[in-house]
């Protein structure tokens, strides 16, 4: 699912789906730990500071030394670095995985050799590694069984303010806009990035889209930038509605003595067709 968003070029509304998923697991809990997406994806670091800023959370990198600590040291400097350099949000530290508990001088040591100031948390031998599926319960027994969790009580005492993300905006507005459940009038229904822009809101809720134009051109716009039209979209021809709104508009309009000819004249722009229906409660 990831891959077919960012194919599609729709990363913000993966994180914004991210963030939705966090909001209902956190009711009525202290904290919430999100896996980000597995390094051997070639996406995965810029993806992962991406999820971590439009949260606004904080940061526990686990590394796992293929070889040698050597290994993870270096792993931890390549994947600590965008992070320690452009996020503002607190780094909590690292956790080593697959190691043995003795090892932990021999961690301090290669830390000094690669110049690393996070703090270790802690380490988890092999035989309890951590788990690579997210939500795993073989995770949470690892680390509650193998690491003094003291580390994360100044971290939760201490009251920090979110941020309001870019993520956390978008994230509210859409779901003002699905509760609204809007009618919205699109007088430019053959255009392009109209096209694009009312099946996104359709296929997320946003608004209730309605194209003013003939069947026949937005079906050819639809194909020449190969969209397949969402079936929650309604589509309206303006000849076959004009005369309805005659009447009307020469009553808005009466102080300038506008005759019916004149009415439906104007009324084959769309743009004043549209406005019509909004001034008459329609959309």
């Amino acid at each position: 699912t990831v891959e077919q968003l960012l194919v599609a070029n729709r990363t913000d509304d993966f994180l914004e789906s991210i963030l939705e998923q966090c909001e209902i697991i956190a009711d009525n809990k202290d904290v919430v730990m999100v896996n980000g997406v597995s390094l051997s994806k070639p996406y995965a670091t810029e993806l992962n500071f991406a999820m971590a800023t439009a949260l606004d959370a904080a940061i526990i990198f686990v590394v796992a030394p293929e070889k040698n600590l050597h290994d993870a040291m270096r792993q931890l400097k390549t994947i600590a670095n965008p992070y320690q350099y452009r996020y503002k949000r607190q780094i909590l530290g690292f956790i080593v995985n697959k190691a043995d508990l003795r090892e932990e001088k021999a961690i301090e040591g290669c830390k000094k050799i690669f110049s690393i100031n996070i703090p270790l948390i802690g380490t988890v031998p092999y035989k309890h590694e951590l788990a690579e599926t997210a939500g795993s319960v073989h995770a949470g027994v690892a680390i509650n069984k193998y690491f003094d969790l003291g580390w994360l009580w100044p971290f939760l005492n201490n009251v920090v303010v979110p941020a309001f993300t870019p993520t956390m905006f978008r994230h509210r507005l859409i779901s003002s806009a699905r509760l609204a459940n809007k009618k919205i009038i699109l007088p430019e229904g053959d255009e392009p990035r109209t096209l694009q822009a009312a099946n996104i809101c359709a296929a997320r809720g946003i608004a209730r889209c309605i194209l003013l134009g003939k069947k026949q051109d937005i079906a050819t716009a639809c194909a020449k930038i190969n969209l397949k039209l969402h079936d929650q979209i309604e589509i309206i021809e303006p000849q076959s509605v004009i005369e309805k709104y005659i009447k009307p508009l020469c009553e808005v309009r009466r102080g300038k003595n506008l005759t019916p000819e004149a009415a439906q004249k104007q009324l084959e722009d769309n743009t004043v067709l549209g406005t019509m229906m909004l001034h008459l409660g329609e959309v």
